[in-house]
This record gives C-alpha cells, sequence and structure tokens, in this order.
C-alpha cells in the first residue's frame, strides 16, 4: 500500500533578481526551510522537486510584475502554484510589508489556512 505524502505549502516573494521562499509543512507551527535563491529556474526547481521526493508541493505568490512565467513552469515540472491578487491579501491596518522573509512564511501560512483568492485560470 502506497503512503499518501503530506502537503507542504512553499510561500514565495518573488524580485527580479532572486526568489524568497518558506517552506511550512502540514501541521508545522513554523517553516521548516526559509531561503533566498537567485531568480534562476534550476535551483528553484531542484528545490521544489527534493521537496516533491516526500511531500505534495503546494507553491503560492503574489502578483507582480514577475507575470505569469514563474507559474507555468513551477506548473510544468508537476507541482501546484498559484498567484495570489496582492488587494486580497489579508493584513492588518497599517503594517508595512517590506520584509521578503517574512512576506513569504506569511504567504505559506495565509496559503495552507486557505486564506487567500486565487486566481482562476
Amino acid at each position: 500500500m502506497k503512503k499518501l505524502k503530506t502537503k507542504v505549502y512553499v510561500g514565495m516573494d518573488v524580485h527580479k533578481d532572486s526568489v524568497t521562499i518558506a517552506v511550512l509543512p502540514e501541521g508545522a507551527r513554523e517553516p521548516t526551510l526559509v531561503k533566498r535563491l537567485s531568480h534562476d529556474p534550476r535551483g528553484l526547481r531542484r528545490l521544489l522537486d527534493r521537496l516533491a521526493r516526500e511531500h505534495e508541493v503546494r507553491a503560492c505568490y503574489e502578483a507582480s510584475g514577475a507575470g505569469y512565467v514563474l507559474e507555468r513552469m513551477i506548473r510544468g515540472w508537476g507541482h501546484d502554484c498559484e498567484i495570489v491578487a496582492p488587494s486580497l491579501i489579508p493584513r492588518r491596518p497599517g503594517e508595512q510589508r517590506k520584509h521578503d522573509r517574512k512576506d513569504a512564511e506569511e504567504l505559506a501560512r495565509l496559503y495552507r489556512a486557505g486564506e487567500l483568492v486565487r486566481r482562476t485560470l
């Protein structure tokens, strides 16, 4: 009997030169990995493929100038990926979001909790 894979939620803060990722397994209190990668698809693919050996990968990132290219690549590699509308991400009044690490962690938490509105194709 094949063991079902647990889900792992990957929040990504995407910029022109880098991608900060936070990996949050279902049931974990804190991300098990937070890492900044260069915006090179090979490194991101290696990381996601390694996670996929033991987990079902569910990735998301905030819509930006990065467009759909990253989402299409990740889906092409066989992983779930969603783009989240920035205006629909819950925020506290007056909260400033300028920390890549915190943004990636928060995206992973909100995505796992089902609190992000998803774009439909």
